[in-house]
C-alpha cells in the first residue's frame, strides 16, 4: 500500500519493508524502538528491510514510498 508520511500516526499495518520509488532521506521508526532514525541518500527504487510503525512527514524527502505488508 502507498505510505503518506505522517509526524504522528501509525502505519496501518506494520510493513515487511518499504520500497522508495524517489530517492532521498526517510525518518521512521521501528516497531519496537523508542527513537526515530534516518535512512539517508537513498536512491531512486530502493528497499529498506525495516518493520517501521512510522513513517514521519518531518525530515522525509523520499517520495513514492510503498508499503509491503
Amino acid at each position: 500500500y502507498a505510505i503518506t508520511p505522517h509526524d504522528a500516526d501509525e502505519l496501518p499495518i506494520i510493513p515487511k519493508g518499504i520500497y522508495v520509488g524517489t530517492g532521498g532521506d526517510v525518518v521512521l521508526r521501528g516497531i519496537e524502538a523508542d527513537t526515530d532514525v534516518i535512512y539517508r541518500n537513498l536512491p531512486s527504487a530502493s528497499y529498506i528491510a525495516v518493520r517501521a510503525s512510522h513513517v514521519r512527514a518531518t525530515g522525509t524527502t523520499a517520495t513514492d514510498l510503498i508499503a509491503e505488508a
